[in-house]
């Protein structure tokens, strides 16, 4: 990898030895100016329009029978919808 100024593209090139294709690649620094540090308010802001973690969410525990009641989906429903709140910010 190639560290390259912040005002260039990215690139990326491809070659292959016969045997192994090799990957290159160029990615821009940040052009803050600190080496690519960042600050907290910059971390804050940048994850404020993110899912939070999810993983204290539960799995649904329904079961479907075949064909499912309608009760049943009505279920499935509202775990979607729970799912789908929490899902917002």
């Amino acid at each position: 990898m190639t560290t390259l100024d912040p005002s260039e593209p990215v690139t990326v090139s491809v070659t292959f030895d016969g045997t192994n294709v090799h990957l290159a690649f160029g990615i821009p620094r940040g052009n803050d100016g600190a080496n690519g540090e960042v600050s907290a308010a910059q971390l804050n802001s940048a994850i404020a329009g993110t899912a939070p973690n999810l993983n204290s969410f539960p799995p649904y525990t329904g079961t479907f029978s075949d064909p499912p009641t309608q009760s049943e989906m009505q279920s499935f429903a509202a775990y979607v919808e729970q799912m789908r709140q929490a899902l917002m910010r």
